[in-house]
């Protein structure tokens, strides 16, 4: 069973967008699916090199209330920071109680 108290952060996750710009050109933009309260059940970072670059990689899983309307193109904005949201499973009762989604934060490589 879900303990509300153990989602205690806010979060919000964000949706990509199609749109044009001024010439015609399809642009990305980002906007805001929700804001809901999470609790950050696992955290792990390791240090990686990329294209003669160090930067920090953290893994982290959210778990927040069952919701349907998520996927994996999403990302999620927490403390200042944006993650990529990379698996959603959901659990609990019947799989509709809550949902872990683990999402990924590239230093120097996020947008």
């Amino acid at each position: 069973m879900l303990n509300a108290g153990t989602l205690d952060k806010r979060i919000t996750i964000q949706q990509v967008q199609q749109s044009q710009d001024g010439t015609g050109q399809p642009i990305e933009t980002w906007s805001t699916l929700a804001t809901v309260w999470a609790g950050i059940i696992d955290s792990r970072g390791d240090e990686r090199f990329r294209a003669g670059q160090e930067g920090a990689n953290v893994t982290r899983i959210f778990r927040v209330r069952y919701r349907s309307d998520l996927d994996e193109q999403m990302r999620i904005l927490y403390d200042g920071r944006y993650y990529d949201i990379k698996s959603i499973i959901s659990s609990g009762l019947r799989g509709l109680e809550y949902i872990d989604i683990t999402a990924i934060f590239v230093e120097g490589y996020n947008a």
